[in-house]
């Protein structure tokens, strides 16, 4: 029996002790010493926390795997997009489109996107129509609109006689 001491409990190396004084009308008749062994609770708390570290870690890979797959399913679009973006913007070239993966918001974002693309190209290809249909009216794909003649009075007129000048009239 270990020596008497006051009432209370301590945790000592492996083991834990109880000492509680017990009185009869205010008599003191007895002490009460109890002392555990922790190794059964040692063993308990080293169970758990191996059980808590093999969830955590299959956790943390179901994860990983989730969000391998995902990052496929969102970044793929996103960088379809991009390269078709990179490529209008550097090399001019309208008649590029995004490739639709799925039909989810990425999905509906690429067709936005290349919606837009084809009203860009629609709209080169009226500009140049009508820059061609222009030239044709006007002048020539070389530039001249149009030669305006002064005779020596200085009044206009078309064609030959005396030495015309001709101004380039640009715009």
């Amino acid at each position: 029996m270990p020596p008497i001491r006051t009432d209370g409990a301590r945790f000592q190396a492996g083991a834990a002790d109880c000492v509680q004084t017990i009185g009869l009308d205010g008599v003191k008749i007895g002490t009460i010493y109890l002392e555990s062994d922790l190794e059964e609770l040692d063993t308990r708390i080293r169970r758990f926390a191996g059980i808590v570290s093999a969830i955590l870690l299959g956790t943390w890979l179901l994860a990983f795997a989730l969000a391998s797959r995902l990052q496929g399913i969102i970044l793929d679009p996103i960088a379809h997009l991009a390269r078709a973006a990179k490529i209008v913007s550097e090399q001019k070239i309208y008649s590029t489109r995004a490739v639709k993966v799925a039909d989810d918001d990425l999905g509906h974002l690429t067709d936005v996107f290349n919606q837009m693309l084809s009203e860009i190209e629609r709209r080169d290809e009226d500009l140049l129509r009508h820059r061609h249909r222009l030239e044709h009216e006007v002048g020539g794909p070389d530039g001249r609109i149009g030669r305006i003649e002064r005779g020596p009075a200085g009044g206009k007129r078309q064609g030959g006689g005396g030495q015309p000048r001709q101004e380039r009239v640009s715009g």
